[in-house]
């Protein structure tokens, strides 16, 4: 995985700003160029040509030009940086996800409040679109987070069917920020030793065969797996988990994407997702 463009819709929140800060660590570590994206909204019905570029508010020719000069001023911020700008109109809360399938991205880094939630957003639905239709990682960034300090990565699987994508992704992320992984699958109460034994053979497996570094392999017994990776990951201190979805749709993506998804949605914890 080379990284050469870091997308990052901002709406100018202080949780648009840690996204951002962190984009700028990774732009500077990979020498790639950031993507700011602000969406404008526009007032529900309002006619918006299929450029997204034409609308009747009246208003329109002011707020473009204040964007434009607030993403200006963003920009001077990191001026080590190479920074492209990118203003979309909005009706109905779809341009954001609808341009990230359509620019050419290898990351996307979102701000999100500890709820989970894009700032100014219709409801929580934006970001499981965007991970969902993003055909590259999703970083969701829930609290500011300093790059030189990512230490520790929980990736959540089954590892079982692990995309060699995932891994890939995966293991550039690790090398990027020098971290440890903690691979770890979570298993119901009650579960056999033997079981359980099996199961770290499975991870270890895994991390051997695709031969990572600087890694623990681990189970993590609980009834939920969402509450339980939330517990694991605090008590391996993680700064960051990281969770694949599928690309498929129907029961596939019901089993393998739900999950990724609303953690990503509602956890107070930052997330990684890694498509297939």
């Amino acid at each position: 995985m080379k990284i050469k463009t870091i997308l990052v819709p901002t709406d100018f929140s202080d949780a648009a700003g840690n996204a951002l800060h962190l984009a700028a660590a990774l732009a500077r570590r990979s020498d790639a160029d950031l993507l700011l994206l602000h969406v404008i909204e526009l007032p529900i019905g309002s006619p918006v040509a299929p450029n997204h570029r034409e609308s009747s508010d009246a208003h329109l020719p002011h707020k473009l030009a204040e964007t434009k000069e607030k993403l200006r001023l963003l920009s001077e911020i990191y001026p080590d940086l190479h920074i492209r700008k990118h203003v979309v109109l909005d009706d109905e809360g779809r341009a954001l996800a609808d341009f990230v399938t359509e620019e050419v991205a290898d990351l996307i880094v979102l701000g999100t409040k500890e709820d989970g939630r894009l700032e100014k957003t219709k409801g929580s639905g934006t970001i499981e679109k965007i991970i969902r239709m993003a055909q590259v990682p999703v970083f969701t960034v829930k609290s500011p987070m300093n790059a030189t300090s990512l230490a520790n990565i929980v990736f959540a699987s089954n590892f079982k069917e692990v995309p060699g994508r995932v891994v890939e992704n995966l293991k550039a992320i690790q090398e990027l920020f020098g971290s440890v992984v903690h691979f770890v699958k979570i298993v119901p109460p009650r579960v056999e030793v033997s079981t359980q034994r099996e199961t770290l053979d499975v991870i270890l497996d895994f991390a051997t065969r695709h031969e990572f570094d600087h890694y623990t392999f681990n189970i993590y017994i609980g009834e939920s797996k969402e509450v339980a990776i939330r517990k694991f990951a605090e008590s391996v201190k993680a700064d960051l988990i990281a969770m694949s979805i599928s690309g498929r749709d129907g029961i596939a993506h019901f089993l393998f994407g739900n999950l990724t998804e609303k953690m990503a949605n509602t956890s107070n914890q930052s997330m990684l997702t890694l498509c297939e």
